[in-house]
């Protein structure tokens, strides 16, 4: 469940509206007789990029009290101050585990079909001591992030199988990744926990999980990924 700030409703409404006005204004402008009324034709698409710029802002920046209400469950975690100009960002709740600074973000992709599920991003600080560029995910084009500039892609780390890994340098990946799959041990960095994405950036780690929400689940990815987060 996702609930707005009454500012957001608004903003929320204001551009369902716009993104519906604009069609119509542009299918009146061009349906008219003789030449196309250029003032008429730019109101709507004016109305519909800002209605769609609108969503986008309330897609990514609203918040999911399911993840919320979890985190706070757990303890450790306050609520954010999402928004584009705000600190927090996109994220929904931020705290520290196990000394870790850290913020959460949900996504809900629950569906009839499929059942709960949300998109989980954790971002932690790191000292990121090797000053090293990350990025992880399963093997396969789908997976593979779009838009993003990679690092240079490495053939194998132990315990890493069937999943890409794009390190600089090189040698950076199995020295910082090793540790959080070592056979025989529980990890949360796995099909079975959801992972779809671990990224290494300056002092930024980001891990991303797409499973159904629960409290364990949740101890267990903001744990394991705080444990990560603090050996890099």
């Amino acid at each position: 469940m996702t609930k707005s700030k009454p500012e957001n409703t608004i903003l929320r409404l204001a551009s369902i509206f716009a993104t519906a006005l604009g069609p119509f204004i542009l299918l009146s402008a061009y349906l008219r007789p003789g030449q196309v009324p250029l003032l008429l034709a730019a109101a709507g698409y004016l109305c519909l990029a800002g209605g769609l710029c609108g969503i986008f802002y309330w897609l990514k920046y609203r918040r999911n009290e399911e993840l919320v209400r979890a985190a706070l469950a757990l303890g450790g975690f306050a609520v954010a101050d999402p928004g584009r100009n705000k600190p927090d960002g996109k994220y929904d709740v931020k705290g520290v585990v196990n000394g870790v600074e850290m913020w959460l973000n949900g996504m809900d992709f629950s569906s009839k079909d499929n059942g709960p599920c949300l998109e989980l991003e954790i971002l932690c600080k790191v000292a990121n001591r090797l000053n090293a560029r990350l990025t992880v995910y399963p093997s396969g084009f789908l997976y593979k992030p779009l838009f993003a500039s990679l690092p240079p892609k490495i053939e194998y780390v132990p315990y890493w199988d069937w999943y890409a890994i794009h390190s600089e340098p090189a040698g950076a990946a199995e020295k910082l990744l090793s540790g959080a799959r070592l056979n025989g041990i529980k990890t949360v960095f796995q099909d079975k926990y959801g992972f779809k994405l671990l990224e290494l950036k300056g002092d930024r780690l980001r891990c991303v999980f797409k499973h159904a929400l629960g409290r364990k689940y949740l101890r267990e990815t903001t744990g394991q990924v705080a444990i990560l987060a603090a050996s890099i």
